[in-house]
């Protein structure tokens, strides 16, 4: 499964490719696994923009800086 909103997503868009291997892991759990469901980015999209909130794991935790 695919989510719906990679085309939007600024992690996807950042991460999709990496061979990082926590990064990798985010995106086959989330962005093509059966945990987007559950991915904090999709619940709060409204709010990562505005809120500066970008740098958001789909976890919820903030990205490192």
């Amino acid at each position: 499964m695919k989510c719906q909103f990679t085309g939007e997503c600024g992690f996807y868009a950042r991460y999709a490719g990496s061979k990082n291997p926590l990064y990798r892991g985010f995106v086959l759990r989330y962005c093509h696994g059966d945990e987007c469901r559950f991915c904090q980015r999709i619940l709060h999209m409204d709010e990562l923009v505005g809120e500066g909130l970008e740098n958001m794991f789909p976890s919820g935790q903030l990205l490192p800086r």
